[in-house]
């Protein structure tokens, strides 16, 4: 077994995806990228629902499309399954049916339908039809549909989205319970999602490959603004020097860590909880103060998290966590003038992806 391997390229009108995708046996991967990014258009090559201009896409042993040798298996003996927002259950069938329905169409044994209702936790659900089902409960039985057709590639494309809170975690523990040893890949916007499931990240950004890497790691340290805000992190793009960081307008971020070369793109990366807020510029210990205008409050947990703009370009966006005492203490509302000040431990310094510096 050697997992997934796409490699591809792909053309539409202005919009040009290039892919390089690799993954160990049995290892889930997360997509991750923009509203246009190529996510979907991703999922519709792995699905053979589109046909790359070349490349090749195999999983194991399995070769599902090859432009160079003329390979292209249709979507229906790809033995791809997939697991979209909506459950898209067959109404007229009841849980256990819809279940059986994979196995049956294929010509193979449906014996072992109740055994995968079982396994996703549905086996009370197997008489029902979709009409009677909640929204989790719903997503339980297409995940056993799609699991019962014995896929060599399992797409999820947003599966717990349109779960209210209760039920996604639930789900997302079945996910990745029954995804064991099983190649998978999850297109989702959630870090919760990647977190729990994926054993690798992939993140889009027109078209390309921006940042790849272990699950944890890649969210630790992102080197792209986009997945700094998905992450919950702050990111400033630049220049590494040997206190930190150059901004292209020529502030410094200080900072250290990473493996960040002097002179290099890079990008500082700091916590919103480690941005203390001032209403006048303070004089201390903080290395890095940054006066800008307060664009945004939102709840974020237990801390209002408020965005800011400023400006430098690099200010606009960045995000501090207050407690709503403080708030109110400090009478912050948007359009506030307020001084973010962050320690230099507290900001670290890594390579960035090329083209984000500046």
């Amino acid at each position: 077994m050697t997992g997934l391997r796409a490699e591809f390229v792909l053309t539409q009108g202005d919009f040009r995806l290039q892919v390089d995708l690799r993954t160990g046996p049995g290892e889930v991967i997360a997509v991750l990228g923009p509203n246009g990014s190529g996510k979907s258009t991703l999922l519709d090559v792995l699905a053979g629902l589109r046909q790359p201009e070349s490349g090749v896409v195999a999983v194991d042993d399995k070769t599902l499309t090859d432009t160079a040798a003329g390979v292209r298996v249709p979507p229906h003996r790809r033995g791809v399954g997939l697991l979209a927002q909506e459950a898209l259950l067959f109404p007229h069938l009841t849980a256990l049916a819809n279940v059986e329905f994979g196995p049956r169409v294929q010509g193979k044994d449906h014996t072992a339908a109740r055994r995968w209702l079982d396994d996703v936790g549905a086996a009370d659900l197997a008489d029902r039809r979709p009409r009677a089902l909640s929204g989790g409960q719903a997503q339980r039985v297409a995940l056993a549909r799609a699991l019962a057709a014995d896929p060599v590639l399992l797409l999820l494309d947003e599966p717990f989205a349109a779960l209210d809170v209760d039920a996604a975690p639930a789900l997302r523990g079945v996910v990745r319970r029954v995804l064991r040893d099983r190649a998978a890949v999850l297109v989702t916007h959630d870090p919760l999602d990647a977190l729990a499931i994926a054993d690798r990240i992939v993140v889009l950004a027109d078209g390309k490959v921006v940042e790849q890497g272990p699950t944890r790691e890649v969210l630790s340290r992102p080197r792209t603004p986009f997945t700094a805000r998905v992450a919950g992190l702050d990111l400033v793009a630049g220049t590494a020097c040997p206190d930190g960081l150059r901004t292209a307008d020529g502030a410094l971020i200080a900072g250290s860590g990473g493996a960040a070369i002097s002179g290099e793109p890079a990008v500082a990366v700091f916590r919103p909880a480690d941005v203390a807020v001032y209403t006048e510029r303070i004089h201390g210990s903080p290395r890095n103060v940054f006066e800008a205008t307060v664009t945004a409050m939102e709840p974020h947990g237990d801390v209002v998290r408020i965005r800011v703009a400023g400006g430098p370009p690099w200010v606009s966006g960045l995000a501090a966590d207050l407690t709503v005492g403080a708030v109110a203490e400090l009478t912050i509302e948007p359009g506030s003038r307020v001084y973010l000040a962050v320690k230099a431990t507290e900001v670290r310094v890594h390579p960035a992806v090329p083209d984000s510096a500046g």
